[in-house]
């Protein structure tokens, strides 16, 4: 199992997801939880520094930049961070953000229903 920190959402597979949308400062609780209770290694597939600056700061550790994202693996969970697009202001590629211009979800996948089930179950995301 891992746990992956991504600025897109996850290449799309057959399978299951539990999606749950969390705000800023529960990033850390989330992601210590999720370490914790799973025993995971975390993967950064975050592409853009500024990204990745923001989510190390929220995180209260280091979080390198890389690219690659690879597929999900059956009981991996995710946090993703999706920029938010906004009328009044969009945001350009490349130009500043902030923490509060994201959308954060916790995504957990499971290639079964019955997969999936237990790790939602394991991770008390009822």
């Amino acid at each position: 199992m891992t746990l992956h920190l991504t600025n897109s959402n996850p290449p799309p597979l057959p399978g299951y997801y539990h999606w749950i949308r969390i705000n800023a400062p529960q990033v850390r609780d989330t992601v210590d939880a999720i370490r914790a209770k799973l025993g995971c290694q975390v993967c950064s597939s975050i592409g853009h520094f500024q990204t990745a600056d923001i989510l190390a700061h929220l995180l209260g550790r280091d979080v390198p930049t890389r690219k690659a994202t690879g597929p999900l693996q059956d009981g991996d969970v995710a946090i993703v961070m999706q920029i938010r697009r906004r009328r009044s202001k969009p945001i350009t590629k490349g130009g500043p953000v902030q923490a509060g211009d994201f959308e954060y979800y916790l995504v957990a996948y499971g290639e079964t229903k019955e997969s999936l089930d237990r790790l939602v179950e394991q991770l008390d995301l009822l």
